[in-house]
């Protein structure tokens, strides 16, 4: 069986929940009326054969990675609860993705998790894979401004909130919401209040509550990921220099 028709296989039950949940829905009654029906069941479909091509080319790029043959691959995935788990996490992130190199960097996870000596190494890559799973294209964005040098002084880029909306091409607040989730798995971090002075924003002409960011100690290892599974600095999601800070 090829690994495209095992993503489907993999995926179709839920998809198809889905699906019945929609044409269950009570409202709409308003849709048949209108005879939108057969245009939302369209769309259903197209859904569901996104999220489909999704897990497919994360197992395509899987197999590939590990060399083995697919039921081999799929053999070793299902020795363990815990190799069972990152099958159906790194597959499920994969489907909702929007972007190539998250779907690519989720099937090298699951090449990793199958070649993995012991549970240990397969419990790392299920901590990448939640982390991958949290990752939009405006959080990479982010991210990858904040992996530059700073341009006045020799350390890392350290920026505030409404650059970074900029970068991100989002509003200064769900910037916030963009930075929290980066901070949660280690990916920013709040430079403030390590070893600038109260006065040093007001200086530069900055509010003082402003909070300052730089990158994680997971960030790094991040992008290594990503770059592993694609040249992201040559892909839509690099912004060419990004705003001066």
């Amino acid at each position: 069986m090829e690994s495209r028709d095992l993503a489907v296989l993999t995926i179709r039950a839920s998809a198809a929940i889905a699906a019945g949940g929609v044409a269950l829905a009570e409202p709409l009654a308003g849709l048949a009326a209108a005879g939108l029906i057969p245009v939302l069941d369209q769309a259903v479909g197209r859904w569901q054969a996104a999220q489909a091509r999704n897990a497919g080319k994360a197992l395509d790029e899987a197999v590939e990675v590990s060399a083995l043959a697919p039921e081999d691959f799929l053999g070793r995935l299902t020795q363990t609860p815990a190799r069972l788990l990152l099958l159906g996490s790194a597959l499920n992130a994969a489907a909702q993705s929007t972007y190539e190199e998250r779907v690519r960097a989720l099937g090298r996870a699951l090449a990793s998790g199958a070649l993995a000596a012991d549970d240990a190494r397969v419990d790392e890559e299920q901590l990448w894979v939640a982390v991958m799973a949290d990752i939009d294209a405006p959080h990479l964005r982010i991210i990858q401004y904040l992996m530059r040098d700073h341009p006045d002084r020799q350390g890392p880029m350290v920026t505030q909130q409404p650059t970074l909306a900029e970068v991100a091409g989002a509003s200064y607040l769900m910037t916030g919401r963009l930075l929290a989730t980066l901070e949660r798995h280690d990916l920013a971090k709040w430079r403030w209040g390590e070893s600038y002075p109260r006065a040093y924003p007001e200086s530069r002409g900055g509010w003082a509550s402003e909070k300052w960011w730089q990158r994680g100690g997971l960030t790094a290892a991040l992008i290594d990921r990503f770059h592993a599974a694609g040249d992201v600095q040559s892909s839509p999601l690099q912004t060419a220099e990004g705003p001066g800070q």
